[in-house]
């Protein structure tokens, strides 16, 4: 952080003249979201540290989350949250986002998903709360790919494990979480169609009673910084979707799912849709058919091409 000046000029020595500079934090004019059914908290902010933010683009349904934190872990939590409360006369429900994009560049350990969350009785949210989520690391990250889940069974219980999914996530990526019954189940995929459970709960057996019970619960898109110093992870969630009943809706069009496996770039979407992928220099530019996949794998479309050869913009049409 400091002042630049350039010149563009090698020969000559030029001066710059600069008054009022103060180098000490100045907090962020925070972003009006449109009205929507979705509240925001930062939980466990310390003192004097930057807060949390999000926008709502109402147009697109679009959430961008820039979020503060030290860590969801160990005794205490802290962590931003866009969230909507449960109604106590709500039985099953299914909750959907997808992770668009996930940045940063202060910690490569930032974590972003959805979490199911109890509350106190007067309407905080205390930093040692039961939960659950779901979770993934920023693209930035090179060690962990993998969707992951996490919980706190008691209340002021130390976490200190994230159980892995065993399945590497491709960007975007989605989420969701279920409540069937006593039963909660985590799912991910890759295209919002065809949906893998990678874990499951029954919240009754726990010490304090199911998830919700006694207390408020609230579910949303949250998103720790692994920083009480920076908001620079951002976290782009669409297709968010909260739905009462044990059929949640399927996503409107083809989805088209990337990943970068080596030194490839992989593009997959499904068979039934009856996409084909086009691509182009530009995105106003010109698009052609990219040619014909050369993989097909458990009803899905595979398409490879080098990253040297991989600077373009793609799309699925339905013909």
């Amino acid at each position: 952080l400091g002042i630049v000046y350039s010149t563009q000029d090698q020969n000559n020595l030029h001066e710059a003249v600069v008054s009022g500079y103060n180098s000490s934090y100045v907090e962020p004019e925070l972003p009006v979201p449109d009205e929507s059914e979705y509240e925001f908290v930062n939980v466990g902010q310390k003192e004097g540290a930057p807060a949390g933010f999000y926008d709502y683009d109402a147009e697109t349904g679009t959430f961008k989350l820039w979020a503060n934190g030290i860590d969801v872990w160990g005794l205490s939590d802290h962590f931003s949250y866009i969230y909507m409360p449960i109604s106590e006369n709500v039985g099953d429900f299914s909750f959907t986002v997808r992770v668009v994009e996930y940045l940063n560049s202060t910690s490569e350990y930032c974590r972003a998903g959805i979490m199911l969350r109890e509350g106190a009785e007067d309407g905080t949210f205390p930093i040692d709360s039961r939960y659950v989520l779901t979770q993934i690391y920023s693209i930035n990250n090179g060690a962990s790919k993998n969707y992951l889940s996490q919980y706190r069974t008691y209340y002021g219980e130390s976490v200190g494990s994230a159980p892995s999914s065993g399945i590497a996530a491709s960007w975007p990526n989605w989420h969701r979480i279920t409540r069937e019954g006593n039963a909660l189940r985590f799912y991910c995929s890759s295209d919002g169609v065809n949906w893998t459970e990678f874990d499951a709960l029954y919240t009754e057996e726990w010490e304090d009673g199911m998830l919700g019970k006694e207390l408020p619960l609230y579910i949303g898109m949250w998103s720790t910084a692994k920083s009480d110093t920076s908001t620079d992870c951002r976290a782009i969630f669409d297709n968010v979707s909260f739905v009462s009943g044990s059929e949640p809706p399927a996503p409107e069009g083809p989805v088209l799912a990337y990943a970068i496996e080596g030194d490839e770039l992989v593009l997959r979407w499904a068979v039934s849709s009856g996409a084909v992928l086009e691509v182009s220099s530009e995105a106003n530019g010109q698009w052609v058919l990219a040619g014909d996949p050369a993989e097909i794998e458990d009803g899905t479309y595979i398409y490879r091409l080098p990253l040297t050869e991989a600077a373009a913009f793609y799309r699925l049409i339905v013909e």
